[in-house]
């Protein structure tokens, strides 16, 4: 399955992330375990 939205190489994206399409995710961001983000949220 292909993702629906952007992440920099350099972000960290913890595991059980609900990510909407057409997000952008930024260097050095750290998306946090369980959390909902983008579209819809």
């Amino acid at each position: 399955m292909e993702k629906e939205y952007f992440a920099h190489e350099t972000a960290v994206i913890d595991d059980n992330c609900q990510i909407g399409k057409g997000t952008k995710i930024w260097h050095f961001s750290h998306i946090m375990s369980n959390c909902k983000l983008g579209e819809n949220c």
